[in-house]
């Protein structure tokens, strides 16, 4: 009981430090507390996609050696699916933003652009230009049957 209530006074002076640092944009500590904001989000996101699947690959080998069941590769197949997506899985949280993600949908399934892709000049033959030419190209093709 002691220690819970001197952890909730300890959060209850952390939360209005907070206050203070957010509301005041003149405050130097509001740019080092966003961007150790930022830091944090990114590495709990690095958790959830790195740590918890390698956790669940470490209990699944664990369990197959240790006390192994009759569904053993059932339990764990969804374990090891998310360790096999991890990098799909990194891309999307890190790379793929609401900018980067509204591009890729208006690139990929804006239905009046999909036939504007095909540059005309060099995908359709009805508009590309008659060329006469004089040369003759010939070739000569033989087949020995020495070894």
């Amino acid at each position: 009981m002691i220690f819970f209530i001197l952890t909730a006074k300890q959060c209850n002076k952390v939360k209005e430090e907070l206050k203070k640092v957010t509301t005041d944009q003149s405050d130097p500590r509001n740019k080092q507390f966003l961007a150790n904001k930022s830091k944090f989000i990114m590495n709990v996101k690095l958790f959830i996609v790195m740590g918890i699947s390698w956790m669940g690959e470490i209990v699944s080998a664990l369990t197959e050696n240790y006390a192994p069941f009759k569904h053993h590769k059932r339990f764990f197949y969804p374990m090891d699916i998310l360790n096999c997506l991890q990098g799909l899985l990194i891309f999307i949280l890190f790379v793929v933003k609401r900018r980067v993600h509204q591009a890729l949908k208006k690139r990929l399934f804006d239905e009046k652009k999909k036939f504007d892709r095909v540059t005309p000049s060099l995908q359709d033959p009805f508009k590309m230009r008659k060329s006469v030419s004089n040369s003759t190209l010939t070739s000569t093709f033989a087949v020995s049957s020495i070894p």
